[in-house]
């Protein structure tokens, strides 16, 4: 007598009454099943990845985050097609299909069934197509990648807090999203401005993918406020760090204070957003999806100058090779087929390498990575000896601050960092009035 296999919710293989081993289980759990290479029938059925984990119900692996969660009736959730090794499980699609058939038509057979129950059945919040959905929308409304990628990581993090397996299990919004808001706060002791991003993205996914009108209040514990002034640098401190900086990564540190320019904003500067005789830069699609100009400092021409030389070079090995085109925004791309190749359109800080574009998956040249950037200056700000925590932002924050001190208009300074509100502006003034540019201190009057 062949000796009993038990698994981890106490079924064994060798029982026919038991719902793991027939054969409707078999081809449920094999749409979830990783099959690992050299393992052969019942085996491979049930070979889990990631290793499966003790619970009362059936294991099997998320579609999305390869938690082990409980089985779902059949009925009740999508199925999407697994690799399956016919040799196998010939037996068991020979009983559901009824009687023995070819490797080809059961591929067919179980493929058809699979597109019927999956075009029947609503996806679950787990399932990519509500996922998939979220991305869709969001790029028709002209989000970025970044913030794509961290509205969908608030979802899924949304979902897996209610223990959510249904799309019917969304329902109850206000008080869901309370709740899940206050455990960041209290719990997480998340800072207010991850919180409030965890809102918007939770308030997209129902006003916006599933069209359901949040119409009650939500009154989550609120994490709390903190009014943080920016960190300033000397012109004595900014110039060090520059100084122990070299390459692309200088550069780009001299438009952040040369210009007051984001990370973000420098790293995707194109040929022809720098106007060398107007000596200022366009910024295209700045915070808010919004343009404007700002100043160019005379010192960086020659060096803009010469990046732009090495950058037609890669540009020409890049044609020669095939490639040469770059992103374009919106429908662009389609409107003005050749343009992606032009010169103007290239990057004035292109990556070293080829890479796969993530929205069309076309291998082309991206601009540099701000990453690259960011260690640059946290290295060059130890060499320095600062004590100052020194970040790219850093240089944005003295742009402005040191024109004020020049006399500069506050409005200007407004408009040269893209403020849409003038009071985002006026926390520059509350740094010039302290310390030794505001009040004196009251030790200095002491007597000697």
């Amino acid at each position: 007598m062949p000796a009993q296999k038990s698994y981890h919710d106490g079924s064994n293989q060798n029982d026919p009454k038991c719902p793991r081993h027939s054969d409707a289980a078999r081809l449920r759990h094999a749409d979830l099943a990783a099959v690992k290479p050299g393992v052969e029938g019942d085996d491979a059925v049930w070979e889990c990845n990631p290793p499966a984990t003790k619970n009362k119900g059936r294991c099997e692996s998320n579609v999305i985050t390869g938690v082990h969660v409980r089985a779902q009736p059949l009925i009740n959730r999508p199925i999407r097609p697994a690799i399956l090794i016919l040799d196998g499980f010939s037996r068991s699609f020979a009983l559901i299909l009824g009687g023995p058939i070819s490797g080809r038509k059961v591929q067919d057979r179980i493929r058809n069934i699979m597109s019927r129950i999956m075009e029947s059945q609503p996806p679950s919040p787990h399932s990519p197509r509500m996922l998939e959905q979220v991305r869709n929308t969001m790029r028709l409304h002209h989000y970025s990648i970044h913030t794509e990628r961290s509205y969908l990581d608030w979802i899924k993090r949304y979902i897996h807090f209610h223990h959510m397996q249904q799309r019917e299990d969304l329902a109850g919004a206000e008080g869901k999203i309370e709740a899940f808001l206050t455990h960041l706060a209290v719990e997480g002791k998340v800072a207010p401005s991850t919180q409030n991003q965890a809102m918007n993205a939770l308030v997209f996914l129902y006003r916006q993918v599933l069209k359901v009108p949040l119409e009650e209040k939500i009154d989550a514990v609120r994490a709390d406020r903190k009014e943080n002034v920016p960190v300033v640098m000397t012109r004595e401190e900014v110039a060090r760090v520059i100084a122990l900086l070299e390459g692309e990564p200088q550069l780009i540190v001299k438009l952040l204070f040369g210009s007051g320019l984001r990370i973000m904003e420098a790293v995707r500067l194109r040929i022809k957003d720098v106007d060398f005789k107007m000596r200022q830069v366009t910024v295209r699609s700045g915070k808010g999806d919004k343009d404007r100009y700002t100043t160019l400092a005379a010192s960086v021409i020659p060096l803009i100058e010469n990046q732009m030389q090495k950058a037609r070079v890669l540009h020409g090995q890049d044609l020669a090779a095939g490639h040469g085109a770059v992103y374009l925004p919106y429908a662009l791309e389609r409107k003005y087929p050749t343009a992606a190749k032009e010169w103007g359109w290239q990057y004035l800080f292109p990556a070293r390498e080829l890479s796969i574009d993530p929205l069309t998956g076309i291998v082309r040249r991206h601009h540099v990575d701000p990453s690259v950037v960011n260690k640059a200056i946290k290295v060059a700000a130890r060499r320095a000896g600062l004590t100052k925590v020194i970040s790219a932002h850093t240089f944005r924050h003295s742009f402005a601050t040191h024109l004020l001190q020049r006399g500069t208009d506050i409005r200007t300074i407004q408009e040269l960092l893209g403020h849409s509100d003038v009071a985002t502006t006026m926390i520059y003034t509350h740094v010039l009035q302290q310390g030794g540019q505001g009040v004196p201190s009251p030790l200095d009057d002491l007597p000697a």
